[in-house]
């Protein structure tokens, strides 16, 4: 009996070795890093060649955007009504270049973008703050922490702080100055008729002289 039951334990552990332990189901680190969650309903999250889902959870909505210079690990954005503002990075040799980006999301077109000189830092601290936009939402303020470095190496960087301003407005959006149409105009000038006309002389009668005798 005890050497039964030795060969079925036996067999119990070499089994449970051949099928491994079982797979976790969880989402991993770096999954949830890529997911990036702009307000209560909405996020971003890559998608294919390049391009980020903008998904809308309340609405089933997903829109399909392309971010120029959006870098999965340290860009930081910013979401206000149908704006979007983040912070961009550049590759600039071995060094990552800090910017600024504001996007239209409905016609998906960059509003405004500055590429600064400021690299990331390469120790200590490297998370950037997210944008901020004004109370009207017409500007964006893009508050910068990097490094400047004279290409010297490692020892002529300075840790440095820098704030840039941007427009979320569209050119198109904002109200032109009228201009005039081309063609007949309402108020037409007088026309020109070349010199003035002179009034007529009429030539006065001459005065015959008369020889008295």
């Amino acid at each position: 009996m005890r050497r039964l039951l030795l060969i079925l334990a036996l067999t119990a552990v070499s089994a449970a070795a051949e099928t491994g332990p079982a797979e976790s189901t969880e989402p991993t680190d770096s999954t949830e890093s890529t997911v990036f969650r702009l307000d209560d309903t909405r996020l971003l999250k890559p998608a294919r060649n390049g391009t980020w889902d903008l998904v809308d959870a309340s609405s089933g909505k997903t829109q399909t955007l392309r971010l120029p210079a959006f870098h999965e690990a340290f860009s930081a954005a910013t979401l206000h009504g149908d704006k979007l503002a983040y912070t961009s990075l550049i590759r600039r040799g071995e060094r990552l270049q800090l910017g600024c980006i504001s996007i239209d999301l409905i016609r998906g077109k960059v509003i405004d973008r500055e590429d600064t000189s400021l690299l990331l830092a390469e120790n200590g601290d490297r998370s950037l703050q997210a944008p901020s936009f004004s109370g009207d939402g017409q500007r964006v303020a893009c508050h910068l922490s990097g490094e400047k470095c004279d290409g010297s190496g490692a020892a002529g960087c300075t840790p440095v702080e820098e704030t840039v301003t941007l427009s979320s407005l569209l050119s198109g959006s904002a109200r032109l100055p009228h201009k005039p149409v081309r063609g007949k105009s309402a108020h037409k000038p007088a026309k020109k008729t070349g010199t003035k006309a002179l009034p007529r002389r009429v030539p006065s009668k001459s005065i015959k002289k008369v020889r008295r005798k």
